[in-house]
């Protein structure tokens, strides 16, 4: 429940609420089923009215995950965007510090927040330690690398040869991110492709289970 409780408020949801909808699916489902079983004690509709309840719960829990892996690649892909303007300025002349600085007014708030973060940080730590843990926010290791390397221009001024090697890393990103997108995409059109194929699977099943109902009623009547 912990875990539920801190995905729910990671991707910005209000847990009361979400809780309050499972419980009135899964009450409405089981009042559904109730009924069902007191007035037509048909072990058909029951079996089907379950299997809705519980495939309508496997949805609404999986598009908490869903939403979730869908920020993480925003923020990357946020960035990539911002880094960027990061190298523009850093390549105009301005240090690494006054670069930060003025990407921040180019950032959405999640990301505004966490380079202010990194800022006050780098006032008072003068280590590698703010840039790893600004690294951290995101679900992408490759991350870390380039804002070790900014560090660097930090610790050995920003000379041609720690721009040359930021710049590689960064673009070495940007292509690898470019690359995982193009493959998310691709899977969801095989995803898409598959549904008719679960689809049909379902419907055989439920007709099947229908049919086998219907003859053990007709077999009991004779």
């Amino acid at each position: 429940m912990n875990s539920f409780k801190k995905r729910i408020s990671k991707i910005g949801l209000s847990y009361k609420i979400e809780i309050l909808k499972f419980l009135l699916i899964n009450i409405t489902g089981l009042t559904l089923l109730t009924i069902l079983f007191v007035f037509y004690r048909s072990l058909y509709m029951i079996v089907t009215v379950f299997g809705l309840l519980l495939t309508i719960n496997y949805f609404v829990y999986s598009n908490y995950k869903k939403i979730e892996t869908i920020q993480k690649q925003s923020h990357i892909d946020e960035f990539a965007k911002i880094i960027a303007y990061f190298e523009v300025f850093v390549g105009n002349g301005f240090n690494v510090y006054t670069s930060f600085s003025k990407i921040v007014e180019y950032a959405s708030p999640w990301m505004k927040h966490h380079l202010e973060t990194l800022i006050s940080n780098i006032d008072d730590d003068k280590t590698v330690g703010p840039f790893i843990i600004f690294s951290n926010n995101f679900d992408n290791r490759t991350i870390e690398n380039v804002m070790v390397s900014i560090y660097q221009m930090i610790e050995e001024g920003e000379r041609n040869s720690r721009l040359t090697q930021f710049k590689f890393l960064f673009d070495s990103f940007s292509e690898a991110n470019q690359n995982d997108k193009i493959e998310i995409k691709k899977r969801k059109l095989d995803n898409l492709n598959a549904l008719p194929l679960i689809g049909a699977g379902i419907v055989t099943a439920i007709v099947i289970f229908g049919v086998i109902t219907i003859v053990g009623d007709l077999i009991n009547g004779l």
